[in-house]
């Protein structure tokens, strides 16, 4: 009989709200309140009417409601990035006044998660002859922890012209950025997409170096952590072959055997792979020009390798002619302009 007019009191009963703050990984067994506090005398009966956690107890005995298992306010409250909205409630009865007192412990976050980036090195790549200005979106580390626990500030540090050069950027003081335009590299966040992006700020040549190497650091003002990024220049055909001499010159004579390779010519190319495959062609002999795939009697070039090979006998007349010929060196660029050397 008590406990259904209990119930039925309950049902007209006004609703009295406490908010107390805790904070999360209190340690167990601690008491977070004292129902006796609020109480005018400490003779009130409290009837536990319902409790949204089972990390809280309530002694009927003392009053008193403590921790009885670990409170981790983000496993708890995953989604609460403001850390306002993590709640852990108990309902009372109160059977002195007759009314409903609702206690709401609040979970105040602590900053004990450290921030964390996905991999331990990153690598971007981006083609040469860029135009300064270019945004490369990066990969942001994670921080369970609420937003004034959580992540503060990005640095990018990097080597430049033997100089150590930082970026550092501030994601809730967004100050002016323009001390960075001067600087080859640096960060900028999108505050409104939640971004972060490297900025190139200068015309990247492959040739002159192929790659660079960054530490992005990330802090919530108390955890420090940091990964490796590696930015790829990637190449363009945008240099020609060159021959390391403009003339070359091979004594030959009409005992010379068919198939001697009398010279193997080789030109050079900056650039790299693909780009820097190079084919040689016989142009001309004696000024005469050859048409492409066009057969002498005398020479042949191996247009993969450079070598020049005699590939019919010289006659006694042959052998007191000097021979000019002339090679070109491409490296397949359409219409490209080859390369010219004289043997």
């Amino acid at each position: 009989m008590l406990l259904i007019y209990i119930f039925l009191l309950v049902g007209f009963s006004e609703c009295r709200e406490r908010e107390i703050l805790i904070n999360e990984e209190t340690s167990i067994e601690t008491i977070i309140f004292d129902l006796n506090s609020i109480s005018p005398s400490s003779l009130i009966t409290y009837q536990l009417l319902e409790s949204s956690s089972s990390s809280l107890l309530f002694n009927s005995t003392t009053n008193s409601i403590s921790i009885t298992k670990r409170i981790d306010r983000d496993i708890l409250c995953p989604n609460d990035d403001l850390c306002s909205t993590c709640y852990l409630t108990m309902k009372f009865y109160d059977m002195f006044h007759y009314d409903i007192l609702l206690l709401k412990f609040k979970i105040n976050d602590i900053n004990d998660n450290q921030p964390r980036f996905s991999s331990n090195t990153y690598s971007i790549s981006l083609t040469e002859n860029n135009i300064p200005g270019i945004k490369i979106r990066l990969s942001k580390a994670e921080d369970i922890d609420c937003l004034i626990n959580s992540i503060q500030f990005y640095e990018l540090t990097y080597i430049y012209n033997n100089r150590i050069i930082t970026s550092k950027i501030n994601l809730f003081q967004q100050i002016n950025q323009t001390i960075n335009y001067n600087r080859p590299f640096y960060l900028e966040y999108d505050s409104i997409n939640f971004e972060l992006y490297l900025i190139i700020n200068l015309t990247l040549d492959r040739e002159l170096q192929n790659e660079y190497i960054f530490t992005l650091t990330v802090n919530d003002y108390k955890y420090t952590t940091s990964t490796k990024l590696t930015l790829i220049v990637l190449d363009v055909n945008d240099h020609n072959p060159k021959f390391s001499q403009s003339i070359y010159t091979v004594n030959i004579s009409h005992i010379t055997p068919i198939g001697t390779i009398l010279i193997k010519l080789t030109a050079y190319d900056e650039d790299s792979d693909e780009n820097a495959r190079i084919y040689y062609s016989l142009l001309s002999i004696d000024g005469y020009k050859l048409e492409l795939n066009e057969k002498n009697d005398l020479f042949q070039l191996n247009s993969y390798t450079g070598e020049l090979s005699l590939i019919s006998t010289l006659n006694h007349l042959d052998s007191k002619n000097i021979f000019k010929l002339l090679i070109g060196a491409c490296d397949g660029t359409h219409n490209a302009i080859p390369a010219l050397t004289t043997v």
